[in-house]
């Protein structure tokens, strides 16, 4: 029931930048990472109005950016867009 919830429920949605407006939410849901996965699932479950969802994302808001865009370069991005993380003999894993 909401009365036995620690903290309220929220009303927010869209993409936010500041993390005050999470702190001390309570949510049903919480996806991590805002990849194709990620933003499956927590769209989905988003259709179920009696639930909130937060979606989390380590990287920056890109939606300006036309690379992200581009279905027939899918992969060949760079910059930001790309985490490269070191493993064991050099090799990267991307993100």
């Amino acid at each position: 029931a909401e009365s036995q919830r620690p903290f309220p429920r929220t009303n927010a949605s869209g993409v936010q930048t500041d993390p005050s407006l999470a702190a001390n939410k309570t949510f049903d849901y919480i996806v991590i990472g805002a990849g194709l996965g990620g933003t499956t699932v927590a769209g989905r479950l988003s259709e179920d109005p009696s639930v909130t969802v937060l979606l989390l994302e380590a990287g920056n808001d890109d939606r300006n950016n036309p690379d992200i865009y581009d279905i027939f370069n899918f992969g060949s991005a760079n910059g930001s867009l790309v985490w490269n993380w070191k493993t064991d003999l050099n090799k990267t894993i991307q993100g």
